[in-house]
């Protein structure tokens, strides 16, 4: 899927990362600061599945496509997306509208591809964003892209789809379809796809221009909801120390007008532990970008730069 920047690959943190341990939907334990109830939380869970019916499929419900059982099991509509590769991220924005996230299950590796699903809005298709990562990913955790014959795990195959849909969608009953079957979006999601997006500015990208070697440090990001609505401000912070790199999702959710900081502490153990050794930082957030350095230095560390 498409990237902001083309060398995230370069960025990175040898810095004991637990990001990609447990990265998709949204829980590193990354902390947060400002929090109010999320705005883009999932929709209800389903049901249990219903008897065949001749009206679109709701969610839980089971539909064959050629042969192959099919079961829609989350729906998601957010703003923007976190997509983490094998040592870097990015995000990526739907400035005009919402991201729908449906992920699907099945029990056959021969599952129709990615490519054709689609997302009909008053009878005109969205297809699904091309997945360029490994996965989707908030700091709760990760959503493995639908990949059929991959995906096959303790879960079995499928994963999550995306849509690019417009903030103006009007459709009483917008429906996700692939072959002749369809399944029918929770309103849950409806409602939240037509409110007005959020707007998120970049106050501060604050961290310690040179530390002590061996020392602790603390990297943070202060955001501000410019908009009329509650929403989620993501980012992706990209470290690199020495030979490693991971990327650190960011997630606050914030009201319009709050701001909200989310900080990250690296410890003695992160990489920067004699004089010379240094740190890239670069930072990709719906609100600007960043990047900064980090230095080890002997002696008394000294100065904190504020990037805005």
């Amino acid at each position: 899927m498409p990237s902001r920047r083309d060398a995230l690959g370069v960025l990175a943190c040898a810095l004991g990362s637990t990001a990609l341990a447990g990265c998709l939907g949204e829980g590193d334990g990354s902390p947060t600061t400002g929090s109010v109830t999320s705005s883009e939380g999932p929709t209800d869970e389903p049901s249990a599945t219903p008897e065949p019916t001749a009206e679109p499929a709701v969610l839980g419900d089971t539909l064959t496509v050629g042969g192959v059982d099919l079961t829609l099991r989350r729906v998601v509509a957010q703003g923007s997306l976190l997509t983490v590769y094998t040592d870097s991220g990015t995000v990526t924005e739907n400035p005009s509208g919402r991201y729908v996230l449906a992920k699907l299950s099945t029990t056959d590796e021969s599952a129709p591809p990615a490519g054709e699903y689609a997302l009909s809005v008053d009878g005109s298709p969205v297809r699904s964003v091309v997945a360029g990562g490994n996965f989707w990913t908030t700091p709760g955790g990760r959503r493995t892209l639908y990949t059929p014959p991959e995906a096959a795990g303790s879960e079995g195959p499928g994963g999550w789809l995306a849509f690019p849909v417009e903030g103006s969608l009007a459709a009483q009953s917008p429906r996700l379809t692939v072959g002749g079957a369809s399944w029918r979006l929770p309103e849950r999601a409806i409602e939240r796809i037509r409110k007005p997006a959020a707007e998120y500015e970049l106050v501060s990208f604050d961290y310690p221009e040179t530390v002590v070697p061996e020392e602790s440090f603390t990297v943070s990001v202060t955001a501000e909801n410019v908009g009329s609505v509650a929403g989620t401000f993501r980012g992706m912070l990209n470290t690199s120390v020495q030979y490693a790199s991971y990327p650190r999702p960011i997630r606050l959710d914030l009201a319009p007008g709050e701001q909200g900081t989310w900080e990250l502490s690296y410890g003695v153990r992160e990489g920067l532990n004699e004089p010379g050794d240094s740190g890239g930082l670069h930072l990709e957030t719906v609100g600007g970008d960043a990047d900064g350095r980090i230095e080890a230095v002997a002696g008394t560390a000294v100065g904190t730069a504020t990037e805005n």
